[in-house]
Formats: C-alpha cells, structure tokens, sequence
C-alpha cells in the first residue's frame, strides 16, 4: 500500500495544499498590510508551497520506479521469452526498487516540511496587526490550533518513525 499512498499524497493531498498556500498569498498581497508580520507570512506560505510542489514533483520520479507486483510478473514472463536471465531481472528490480525509495524519502520529507511550514504560516496570517501580545483569548486559540498541528506534524514526522521501526 505504501506506492499508492506516495501516489495518492502526490496527486491529490501535496497539490491541493500547494494551491492553499499560493491562494494564501495572493491573499497577503492584498491585505498585508492588515497584518502583523506579512513579510514572515508570506516567506513561510511560499516556502510551504514549494515543499509542496516538490513533494508532487518527487512522488512522480518515485513513481517511474515502482513496479506493480502484476506487472512485474507479466514483464518477468515477456522477459522469459526474450532470454532475459531471471536473475538479471531480479537485479533490476532491485535496483528499481532502491530508486523508488529514495524518491519516496524525498517525497515523505518535502510533504512533511511542507505542512509544518504550512500550519505556521497560517498562523502567523490568524495573529492581528496589533501583535501577539494584545489578543483576545479566542484569536490566541485561533492561532495556537495550527502551530499544535504543526508542532504535532513535527512529532509524526521525526520521533513517530523512530518509535515504531518495526511496524514499517
């Protein structure tokens, strides 16, 4: 399941939050100035976007590597015919397969950074022009949900893996 899931994150999850992020600053360039930090906000929303964008960009490359199983057995029958040595088809499949992991790290790191970088810059976008000190106790809560995501995607992201090696 781990291919589709790369597939689905780079065709549907990583573009849609890629096009949140340029909305957003298309957002910031017109009402910046009613913000606290539009600058910070619109660095964070930019690099998350890229993260994003990326992250499309290297679940492709992971997906040229990945052979299905079903594929792979009717390629191995194709290759029988040819005389193609099985163990040689082993070899490249080997060889796929370390290439499509690289490409699906790349991937599971651009998306990560990108929603950490992602949740921040919405936060700073929810903090009022009148700074973080003078607000309300809902607008502080209002800010705190997207960097306890955030804080929350860090976690999964760089401790959760290191937990539970043996589940992967």
């Amino acid at each position: 399941g781990s291919p589709e899931a790369l597939e689905n994150l780079g065709t549907a999850a990583a573009p849609l939050l890629a096009g949140f992020a340029f909305a957003l600053i298309g957002l910031l360039l017109d009402k910046g100035s009613d913000m606290w930090q539009p600058d910070l906000a619109l660095l964070l929303l930019v690099l998350a976007g890229l993260l994003l964008v990326y992250a499309v960009e290297f679940a492709f490359n992971a997906r040229r590597f990945h052979v299905p199983p079903g594929d792979f057995l009717a390629f191995a029958e194709l290759a029988k015919t040819d005389g193609f040595a099985d163990k040689d088809l082993r070899k490249s499949q080997a060889k796929w397969w370390v290439e499509h992991g690289v490409w699906a790290g790349w991937t599971r790191r651009a998306y990560n950074a990108g929603i950490v970088v992602l949740l921040a810059g919405i936060a700073v976008v929810l903090i009022p022009k009148t700074g973080p000190e003078h607000m309300a106790p809902l607008r502080a809560a209002a800010v705190l949900v997207p960097l306890a995501g955030a804080a929350f995607e860090l976690v999964w992201w760089l401790i959760w893996p290191r937990l539970h090696k043996d589940s992967q």
